[in-house]
């Protein structure tokens, strides 16, 4: 049952991150929007017992290391160009 919201999220993360591979060219705020998902991630995994936090936790391992990894990518893109 809790997986699902995490799939989707998981989808969702994927398309923001093309979206914004594509679309904006500022480095620096491609970075930024990365590490805000895992911020409100963070921010979710904190809370209360519910499901948000299980969904939060299961995005930061899984978004987190996708993102982190993301990151990295555009941090060496840059350093070629």
């Amino acid at each position: 049952m809790y997986i699902l919201p995490a799939y989707i999220l998981a989808f969702l993360n994927g398309l923001l991150l093309n979206a914004t591979e594509l679309k904006i060219k500022s480095k620096i705020l491609q970075i930024g929007i990365g590490l805000f998902v895992l911020g409100l991630l963070t921010y979710c995994a904190i809370g209360k017992e519910s499901p948000i936090q299980f969904v939060g936790a299961f995005g930061i391992i899984g978004i987190g290391v996708t993102n982190i990894i993301w990151i990295t990518k555009l941090i060496g893109k840059k350093a070629l160009r």
